[in-house]
């Protein structure tokens, strides 16, 4: 009687260094969705802090250096950002004695968080094929 044999390979290491070699680039391109996100709800006076919103991390950056404005955010490995280098986001964000917060970084996170994992899990997606 002939054996008959099934052959299994294991390329998990594969699969992790292809994920671990396109997260920045994941990463990144999450984060500019997360910025669009908080262009959509940012409230608008004179458009500056809009226009100061950006992504950024170790795969590219959207920032846009102003004069006055916060420096570009420093990201590490494995971390992207999306925010605004406005000097006054964190006043609009949290409020002040004088004035009501208006909130738009976090209600923006909490509604996106589900567009925020199908994105990262595409990107990722990108890098198995």
């Amino acid at each position: 009687m002939a054996e008959s044999h099934v052959e299994v390979k294991w390329y998990g290491a594969d699969c992790v260094a292809k994920i671990m070699g396109g997260s920045d680039e994941a990463l990144f391109e999450t984060a500019k969705v997360l910025a669009k996100e908080f262009e959509q709800r940012v409230p608008v006076a004179t458009g500056n802090l809009k226009r100061s919103i950006y992504a950024t991390g170790k795969a590219g950056s959207t920032y846009e250096h102003k004069r006055g404005y916060k420096k570009e955010v420093e990201t590490g490995e494995g971390i992207a950002a999306a925010t605004a280098s406005a000097p006054h986001t964190h006043f609009l964000e949290f409020g002040t004695s004088k004035m009501p917060a208006q909130p738009y970084m976090r209600p923006s996170l909490d509604s996106a968080k589900e567009k925020l994992g199908r994105q990262f899990v595409a990107e990722i997606g990108k890098k198995l094929k």
